[in-house]
């Protein structure tokens, strides 16, 4: 099961046909309107709030999300899964953030991030790590992809889907009379549905959106501080 079915899965179980079916908890709240919905309140925090200060240290546009823990580890993951032999940045992130609970200023701690690597790797440059930031940016962004892709794909199941079958019920109320009350009832669990599913698929999205923004704002940012703070200590 793919990283955004087993997050998905907090809302909806997946059978063997990879369709969708309500769990027990989400069966339970079909009859409840969306206003009174119980979803994860991180999920409608749309303010970007929430981030953790150690975190951020690139500033981040607004965006409507909020951070979301379980996602940053798995991006997290996913980095260090692709982590390349010897010292890069990888090490040097580590060994940065060490540096900087006891060292405040982010050049400081840099420069001694580095000169502790170069120490044991003596061939360690700033180029690489560079070329090694580059590589762990490429690694994020391909999770993006993949998140969007499988993001995109349930969408249409569960919001687009749902919506196909609004339009059919409807037809047949048109032509059988006698079922409408019964077709309606079945319209508006439909729409509570779809609107419960919109919400918390648009909900998941917008909390991976901030915290995507964050990991690669952080990357890129690291970059620069590399760039500019490590050059004199390379020459």
């Amino acid at each position: 099961m793919s990283f955004f079915k087993n997050v998905m899965g907090k809302f909806v179980e997946f059978d063997d046909k990879n369709e969708a079916k309500p769990t027990e908890q989400a069966q339970t709240k079909q009859t409840t309107s969306v206003q009174d919905s119980e979803v994860p309140s991180e999920s409608f925090n749309f303010d970007g709030a929430g981030i953790p200060a150690g975190l951020v240290n690139t500033p981040i546009s607004a965006a409507q999300g909020a951070f979301n823990q379980e996602f940053y580890q798995h991006l997290q993951n996913e980095i260090e899964n692709n982590d390349q032999d010897g010292a890069d940045y990888f090490e040097l992130r580590k060994v940065y953030d060490a540096m900087k609970k006891t060292m405040p200023n982010d050049a400081t701690a840099l420069s001694a991030a580095f000169s502790a690597l170069r120490a044991t790797s003596p061939d360690l440059t700033v180029e690489r790590l560079i070329e090694t930031a580059d590589l762990y940016l490429s690694v994020v962004e391909k999770e993006d992809n993949d998140f969007t892709s499988q993001y995109e794909s349930q969408f249409q199941t569960e919001v687009v889907g749902r919506e196909v079958s609004i339009q059919t019920e409807l037809e047949t109320q048109a032509k059988l009379q006698e079922e409408l009350a019964q077709s309606q009832a079945k319209v508006q669990t439909l729409q509570s549905e779809k609107a419960q599913e919109e919400q918390k698929l648009n909900s998941v999205k917008a909390n991976w959106n901030v915290t995507m923004q964050l990991v690669k704002a952080n990357i890129e940012t690291d970059k620069k501080n590399i760039t500019s703070f490590l050059q004199t200590a390379q020459a």
